[in-house]
């Protein structure tokens, strides 16, 4: 019988698929965080005149290495 060639398909596409996620781990992912923190602080901001409380908005802190 014929041997099987060994198939060299696969790195290609693990390095597209590294590629895809690196593109949507920087891209999508902080925006998607942004968006979500917006809606959060205005719904604080809502809740705030609502109930006349003062809940702190959402920070960012900064990394100190």
């Amino acid at each position: 019988m014929g041997r099987k060639l060994p198939c060299r398909c696969g790195r290609p596409f693990i390095l597209t698929l590294l590629a895809v996620w690196a593109a949507v781990d920087r891209i999508l992912v902080p925006s998607v965080r942004w968006a979500v923190r917006r809606r959060a602080n205005r719904s604080i901001e809502e809740l705030n005149t609502r109930l006349k409380l003062r809940i702190q908005p959402f920070k960012l802190t900064s990394a100190k290495y």
